[in-house]
């Protein structure tokens, strides 16, 4: 639990560095001279003049990480109510952080579209970033209602491979083993939606290549 705690806390360093970096917040407001000087620069062409550290999304990496982390520090030894709360802690901290990244994002995204007053070196411009501005709204109503879901289920992978870990490599868990309820019921849908994903990888090739060759054999034409 201490190397847990001790890792967590550099990556909360690491987040704080980009969060509260002058250099950060100012090159994700950077617009290109291109803009200025009337040449052809859309909405890609602002983005990408931008440092990678600007367009960096920490705290989608911070969840990516820390929930592995977080279930690897549980040992199989654990009462059954320390490992369920352990995996209500994975869930609770992904969602949390899914919504903090989905806003982070739209900060990216939208830099310095909302023309800010206190950026005074910022010359000011009418329609250029109109277009390039994304609300996310749609997105941000869905995560708020269903993020919950999502870090669910990662947090259920990392449980299936910890398990696995312990099983194959270490011996630490043999059949005695007994899961909690909620850990069991996050394992259970993850395994179905993991199963679901390499059914439709496995699938669509074959979907595709069917509709090809029944278009190639003029098949289609009675159906349309």
């Amino acid at each position: 639990m201490k190397k847990c705690l001790f890792i967590i806390g550099l990556l909360l360093i690491a987040v704080g560095v980009f969060e509260f970096h002058p250099a950060v917040e100012y090159s994700r407001a950077v617009v290109p001279e291109e803009v200025y000087v009337g040449k052809d620069c859309d909405c890609g062409c602002i983005m990408g003049s931008r440092p990678w550290y600007s367009r960096f999304n920490y705290w989608f990496w911070l969840w990516v990480i820390a929930i592995p982390v977080i279930v690897f520090s549980v040992k199989p030894s654990a009462p059954r109510w320390q490992r369920a709360i352990s995996t209500g802690i994975c869930i609770g901290i992904g969602y949390g952080l899914t919504l903090l990244a989905l806003d982070l994002s739209s900060d990216i995204r939208n830099g310095p579209f909302w023309v800010a007053d206190d950026y005074p070196w910022q010359k000011s411009w009418d329609d250029p970033g109109v277009d390039c501005v994304s609300s996310q709204m749609g997105a941000r109503v869905f995560t708020l209602l269903f993020g919950w879901i999502y870090a669910a289920i990662y947090t259920g992978w990392w449980e299936m491979i910890w398990y696995q870990y312990l099983k194959r490599r270490t011996g630490l868990i043999d059949e005695n083993f007994k899961r909690d309820i909620l850990t069991k019921t996050v394992v259970f849908i993850s395994t179905l939606v993991a199963k679901l994903i390499l059914f439709v990888v496995i699938a669509l090739p074959f979907a595709v290549a069917g509709y090809h060759i029944l278009e190639w054999l003029d098949l289609l034409e009675p159906l349309r």
